[in-house]
């Protein structure tokens, strides 16, 4: 039987963990738009063996900043 681990994280933790680089700018001076940070980072994610499972977040409202999450799991090693 295959065993999973998941994993829970932000748009902007994920983004700043796995496509660091600055705001405008990807790693050989070009400019990215933030969706593409976020690709860069989704695609990231797959290579170290996470698969995309879905996301959440909740609307503006009143001055309250969107929060989503994202959700990603990877067979876990069987050791």
């Amino acid at each position: 039987m295959k065993r999973w681990e998941y994993k829970l994280i932000g748009m902007e933790d994920m983004v700043k963990t796995y496509a660091p680089w600055e705001s405008k700018y990807g790693p050989e001076g070009q400019k990215y738009p933030y969706g593409g940070r976020v690709l860069t980072a989704l695609n990231k994610l797959g290579q170290l063996g996470w698969e995309y499972i879905e996301h959440s977040g909740q609307p503006y409202s009143h001055g309250v900043m969107k929060i989503d999450t994202y959700v990603f799991k990877r067979e876990k090693n069987s050791g």
